[in-house]
C-alpha cells in the first residue's frame, strides 16, 4: 500500500523510503559541493554523510596521487556513479 493512501506504511517500505532520502541527501549535497555552492552545514552535512574529515580523506588521497582511491572513497560517502565520481574528484 502506497504512502498517500491513506493506509499504514510497512516498516520494511519506511526502511527503504528513508534509505532512499538519505541517498538524495548525499547526491544533493555531492552536486553542491561539484558545482562550488556552499557545503551543507551542521544537520545536513551529517545526514549527507559528507563532514570535514571525510571530504579531507577524498582530497588527501587524491593529493596522494591515489585517484582511483579516491573516487571509490568519494563514491562511498556519496553513492554517486562512477563518472560523477569521476568527474567531481578531478575538479576537488
Amino acid at each position: 500500500m502506497g504512502i498517500f493512501s491513506g493506509g499504514e506504511v510497512s516498516r520494511d517500505e519506511f526502511e527503504r523510503l528513508s534509505r532512499r532520502v538519505e541517498q538524495l541527501e548525499r547526491t544533493l549535497a555531492a552536486l553542491s559541493l561539484q558545482q562550488g555552492a556552499a557545503a551543507p552545514s551542521g544537520e545536513a552535512a551529517s545526514a549527507a554523510g559528507l563532514a570535514g574529515p571525510d571530504l579531507t580523506e577524498v582530497m588527501a588521497l587524491k593529493q596522494q596521487g591515489k585517484l582511483i582511491h579516491a573516487i571509490k572513497v568519494y563514491r562511498e560517502l556519496t553513492g554517486v556513479g562512477l563518472r560523477e565520481a569521476k568527474e567531481t574528484v578531478e575538479r576537488l
